[in-house]
């Protein structure tokens, strides 16, 4: 897949530098979907890496490789995100997949999901449902075998030409946009009330 985009946090705020052309219609759905949701009070987790996927026109898709940095912003709020969008076909977007996903923990690189699993998350889909892999306080420090078998589903998924309007490894807010989603990591913030409420 080619770059075609790159999106930074630049003084006093994100900016998108198309590095390819981009038409209009796909620059307004690259802005919008490459970097995850966030609430205006929240704090992703730093360190943090996903990935997202979205239909551009054309039949085309996108892959965005986010990372969570330990830049601050000019109000001095940490973890500023910054994103390298590529583009791509169907058939190229399957590639990226397949030659980025980790290997799980026991080396095994033929990963098979259960096929209940792919039909489920279809019917969900179908039904402009949100679907979701897994919910955790704070991310697993092995995400190998999540990340193994979301990307293994997604490229099912997509074989199967089920409709649907895109996909994140990992998302921090209830509202992100796209619907297929792998772990629901709750932000700084979240952990903090939430260990504030076991102290009461």
């Amino acid at each position: 897949m080619r770059l075609i985009a790159r999106i930074r946090y630049e003084a006093d705020g994100y900016s998108l530098a198309s590095t390819d052309g981009l038409r209009a219609h796909d620059t307004t759905v690259v802005w919008y979907n490459a970097l995850p949701s966030m609430g205006s009070s929240t704090s992703p987790p730093i360190g943090v890496t996903l990935r997202r996927g979205f239909p551009l026109s054309g039949g085309q898709w996108a892959l965005s490789s986010v990372t969570v940095t330990d830049e601050r912003d000019e109000f001095g709020r940490q973890g500023l995100m910054r994103a390298d969008v590529r583009g791509g076909s169907r058939h190229a977007l399957l590639q990226a997949l397949a030659c980025s996903s980790p290997r799980p923990p026991d080396g095994n690189t033929a990963l098979r999901i259960p096929p209940q699993m792919i039909v489920s998350a279809a019917f969900a889909l179908l039904l402009r449902r949100h679907v979701h892999l897994a919910s955790v306080d704070v991310l697993p420090a092995d995400t190998r075998a999540h990340e193994a078998m979301f990307t293994s589903l997604v490229s099912s998924l997509l074989l199967l030409r089920v409709p649907f309007t895109g996909f994140t490894s990992v998302s921090f807010y209830p509202t992100d946009r796209l619907p297929l989603r792998g772990i629901r990591l709750q932000t700084r913030e979240a952990c903090a009330n939430k260990g504030m409420e076991r102290d009461k």
